[in-house]
């Protein structure tokens, strides 16, 4: 019975869209990565600020004449219903990892970054899963893809800083990912992170 759950699960369109959603966010979120590593600080920024302008104009075109929208079809498959009348969560996200790249340092930006590209769709997508128990305050969120999302953050980090700060940063994921936001976390996470990070 288990076993034919989580295929329907795999087969609920809900399902499917938010996999082609978190897809295109690990594709962009590793190449802007790799940009920043690669090319340096000054280079990426200027890349984000003009992938920035990009998004944003795509969304006053989306917003203003949706029908004819060039891109209506992909929209469909990777937006949630909601987001189709707001900013889409690309523009957060993008703007997510200039805020980061211009005020923090390159290893607090990278952490942040990591957590937003990698991080938020295994929780996503772990809750979707494994849905049976919800956060009291936020029903929209699973515990179980909280948790897998904090311990992973954890032990990866602890390949690269002390147990203290991989502690402190596994915990703020789990607590961001568990309470309802007033703003996309595309935004919130890597902002908070990095600026977590950076502090420690």
């Amino acid at each position: 019975m288990k076993i034919l759950g989580l295929k329907a699960k795999f087969e609920d369109k809900k399902f499917q869209s938010e996999v082609y959603r978190k897809a295109f966010h690990i594709g962009l979120g590793s190449f802007l990565i790799l940009a920043y590593f690669y090319l340096g600080k000054e280079i990426a920024i200027v890349l984000f600020t003009s992938l920035l302008f990009l998004a944003i104009l795509s969304d006053v075109i989306r917003l203003r004449v949706y029908i004819q929208y060039p891109l209506k079809r992909i929209a469909d498959t990777i937006s949630r219903g909601y987001e189709r009348t707001y900013l889409g969560a690309h523009t957060y996200f993008l703007s997510g990892l200039l805020f980061s790249s211009i005020f923090f340092h390159q290893i607090p930006f990278l952490i942040g970054a990591f957590v937003i590209t990698f991080i938020d769709p295994i929780m996503s997508l772990a809750g979707m899963i494994f849905d049976q128990i919800k956060h009291p305050y936020n029903k929209n969120k699973s515990i179980i893809g909280s948790i897998l999302g904090a311990v992973i953050t954890f032990f990866i980090l602890l390949n690269y800083t002390n147990i203290l700060k991989a502690s402190i940063i596994a915990i703020a994921v789990y607590i961001i990912d568990s309470v309802p936001l007033p703003y996309s976390d595309n935004l919130v996470y890597p902002v908070s992170i990095s600026f977590l990070a950076e502090i420690l």
